[in-house]
């Protein structure tokens, strides 16, 4: 399902690649995170580009208003939210943001800010003398409205979030972890039900997605730094990031700040409109009900393997696996992308390895390649009993019995490596077409048929 929005995201991102090295993983998902409206987590060592991939990112949209802040213990919930405006709690006053928000007003204050500039610019005096006028009669609507607003409003407190999270489409929380308890408080609601309280006032944000970064990551283990679970829990996607590795990958990023050459191959910006038709798009992209039963089975495997995962994280799979069969241009998801979903399923990094490879047999990974191969030995080893039979039926068996004892013990110990029943399936439903062409050679034959787990037995204790 190729679509003219899905070019233009996917050309936003293959520009960022050719501005950051090694950074393909985490540029996915930050798209994937707006395409879902959800947050996300980067852990990696300092001098690794995390906010300036970020911000980066960020360019790429119009009209997209950003906040990022370096978060320390000094941080205190106005840095993040706003302060609180004194004149909504003047007697009489009236708080900037309602006459911000109030076009009436507006248009009175421009009217007379209009006429004022007339006003000076205007030497002759009997002209100056009726702009005069006119701006009394201005200044007393201006006047008038204000003491209307103060007033309605008075009394009620109010919050100055210009520049600040509630009206920011996309948040940076620079070091996350380094926060005081209060800041990180503060930041619950909003990241996961998009509010925040003003004055005991709940107000819905702008936020699409907050990205959050860290030099270190939570020991979850730990008591102290259980305090963090709740706060890691609202960022649904998590990236780990490394140093650059590829010497060639090195010198084109050097190459680049040196002669400032990415300047001028900025993309065709994407606007907040196509955003969200960007979302209604992936919103349509099919789940068939078989990607619905393998994710089951990978729920299941993890809790098997102790492995944390939630039923709201397994609920909450379906859109990340959209979005990413969107940036494919598919109309479906495919296992292509449940086996990517690792950076949505880990919670403790040690635990990295032992989802992918769950991920990985359950999406079958190189499974239907080596049963394949199993499959055609077994094939060659039966034409080769058919062939062998019409001069020595007996000299036959027997060298086809070895055969499969053979292709058995592999496929026993290929099945070992697996962690996923489907996987271990597949494997089974081979064995048992072994078994088949086992009955049928000995139905040919004088022999007595003896099983697969038999024979192999037999061989074992032969000297």
């Amino acid at each position: 399902m190729k679509t003219v929005l899905m070019d233009k995201m996917n050309n936003a991102l293959q520009y960022l690649n050719t501005c950051l090295a090694e950074r393909e993983e985490l540029l996915r998902f930050m798209a994937v995170a707006v395409l879902t409206r959800r947050n996300l987590f980067i852990l990696g060592l300092p001098g690794q580009a995390k906010s300036d991939a970020i911000r980066r990112f960020r360019s790429c949209f119009e009209d997209m208003n950003f906040f990022g802040y370096q978060l320390t213990r000094e941080t205190d919930e106005e840095k993040l939210f706003g302060r609180l405006d004194l004149a909504s709690i003047v007697p009489g006053g009236v708080s900037n943001s309602v006459l911000r928000e109030t076009p009436s007003y507006q248009s009175a204050v421009a009217e007379l800010e209009q006429l004022y500039n007339m006003y000076e610019a205007e030497e002759d005096d009997a002209k100056r003398s009726v702009l005069l006028a006119r701006i009394k009669a201005a200044a007393g609507s201006v006047s008038t409205l204000r003491e209307a607003l103060s007033m309605l409003h008075s009394g009620r407190p109010s919050i100055l979030t210009a520049g600040k999270i509630p009206q920011a489409h996309l948040v940076l929380l620079d070091e996350i972890f380094k926060a005081n308890d209060n800041a990180l408080n503060s930041l619950l609601t909003a990241l996961n039900e998009r509010i925040y309280t003003n004055e005991g006032e709940e107000i819905p944000i702008a936020t699409i997605s907050f990205f959050a970064a860290s030099n270190e990551m939570p020991n979850l283990h730990n008591p102290e730094d259980k305090v963090y679970a709740p706060l890691l829990d609202r960022f649904d996607l998590k990236i780990v990031t490394e140093y650059i590795r590829d010497k060639f990958a090195r010198q084109q990023i050097l190459h680049d700040k040196i002669s400032c050459s990415d300047v001028s191959r900025t993309p065709e910006h994407i606007t907040l409109d196509e955003l969200q038709q960007m979302q209604r798009e992936v919103s349509e992209v099919e789940v068939p009900e078989a990607i619905r039963d393998m994710m089951d089975e990978i729920l299941c495997e993890m809790r098997k393997e102790k492995l944390p995962i939630s039923d709201r994280k397994f609920f909450g799979f379906y859109p990340i696996a959209q979005a990413l069969a969107w940036l494919n241009g598919k109309e479906s998801v495919t296992s292509d992308e449940i086996r990517a979903l690792t950076p949505y399923l880990w919670s403790v990094q040690s635990d990295i390895p032992k989802i992918e490879q769950i991920l990985k047999d359950a999406c079958m990974d190189g499974v239907a390649e080596k049963i394949e191969d199993f499959r055609a030995q077994l094939n060659e080893a039966y034409s080769s009993f058919l062939a062998d039979s019409q001069t020595d039926k007996t000299r036959a068996l027997l060298k086809f019995r070895e055969c499969l004892v053979q292709l058995y013990k592999s496929c026993l110990e290929f099945r070992t490596s697996l962690s996923t029943a489907s996987a271990q399936a597949a494997v089974d439903a081979l064995i048992e077409e072994m078994e088949d062409k086992s009955r049928q050679a000995h139905s040919a034959t004088n022999l007595t048929y003896i099983t697969l787990p038999e024979l192999e037995q037999l061989q074992s204790q032969m000297p």
